[in-house]
């Protein structure tokens, strides 16, 4: 099983950075899909303004492995927040994450920062994990991890 999710990582890597270089464009104004506010391709999900985010799914990179899906979020921040090793700061990231919507647990894949916000200006931190898993965690209610699981598994095909 192992082997199996370090396969799915490394095909979570390929998406991401296949995803990270779509320019979301828009010719309309905002628009709904499934209750969600489009903005610019990104659906909005969550807002959290004790966190001072807003949270966006782009629905277009969903890609499913049977219970699982892998969907690119961002996180869009009203403050400037610094980098882990504090060595910068950024106004966006977003994060490739996997979700199995069989045991409500959650993966990242991968997490790139931005200086701006909505994922524009420069990437101030790559995170890929360093060769290292990330663990599955299970997603509860109340947090936002849970809209995103809630609008990822919504989309399942039947």
């Amino acid at each position: 099983m192992q082997y199996r999710s370090l396969v799915l990582i490394v095909s979570l890597g390929i998406s991401l950075v296949a995803c990270a270089g779509v320019q979301h464009k828009s010719d309309k104004p905002a628009e709904k899909i499934m209750g969600s506010e489009i903005i610019d391709g990104w659906a909005k999900i969550a807002k959290n303004d004790n966190l001072q985010l807003t949270a966006y799914a782009d629905p277009a990179s969903i890609q499913w492995y049977g219970n699982r899906a892998s969907i690119l979020t961002m996180n869009d921040y009203s403050i400037q927040r610094p980098t882990p090793d504090r060595s910068n700061t950024f106004m966006s990231e977003k994060v490739l994450k996997l979700y199995d919507c069989e045991t409500s647990k959650s993966q990242v894949g991968k997490i790139s920062m931005y200086s701006g916000n909505m994922g524009k200006g420069d990437t101030t931190v790559w995170e890929s994990g360093r060769g290292q898993q990330f663990d599955w965690n299970r997603v509860d209610p109340g947090k936002i991890d849970y809209d995103f699981l809630k609008f990822v598994c919504a989309k399942k095909p039947k």
